[in-house]
């Protein structure tokens, strides 16, 4: 059986929300890395270490949601 044929199929209007979100919430990861990454290298010691933790952290969540989305879009199923 071929995975891409089970699940009901989404509205087009739903799809392209799940794009338009995804797509916009790698953006973000993408601004949030950039506009922190500074800040975080001008600190020193376990301030540095931990806001990098918690930054990489951010951006992984905010990747990996943005790519769920998109992906869960163009496919256009519910499963």
């Amino acid at each position: 059986m071929d995975s891409t044929t089970r699940g009901r199929p989404m509205a087009g209007a739903f799809r392209a929300l799940l794009i338009v979100g995804g797509v916009l919430l790698i953006a973000a990861a993408i601004v949030l890395g950039l506009l922190l990454h500074g800040r975080i290298l001008d600190m020193v010691g376990t301030a540095r270490t931990l806001s990098g933790l918690a930054l990489r952290a951010g951006e992984f969540a905010l990747l990996s949601a943005g790519a769920s989305c998109a992906v869960r879009g163009w496919n256009g199923r519910t499963d």
